[in-house]
């Protein structure tokens, strides 16, 4: 996990959370979870006003991405780079 990303031992915790739920509820390794999530939480952080809600968008939005395909179970991400996430 990316230590840059968070702000403090509270917000890592809290994300390292969401990683480890999201793992277990798709059924994917954590380090996979774990690239997609920190580039989809430095993406959303980027543009955020308020980051307290945060982890819950983008819990969202990683399982949208597996769900959907957009995110394969290797971790390999298509369309992202193009501004997808």
């Amino acid at each position: 996990m990316n230590a840059i990303l968070y702000e403090d031992e509270r917000e890592r915790r809290q994300n390292q959370d969401s990683i480890q739920l999201l793992a277990r509820e798709l059924k994917i390794a954590d380090t996979v979870v774990t690239k997609v999530y920190d580039n989809v939480f430095m993406n959303f952080k980027k543009r955020a006003t308020i980051i307290r809600y945060l982890p819950i968008f983008v819990m969202k939005r990683v399982r949208q991405l597996f769900v959907t395909g957009r995110v394969s179970q290797s971790g390999l991400i298509s369309g992202l780079l193009s501004g997808g996430i």
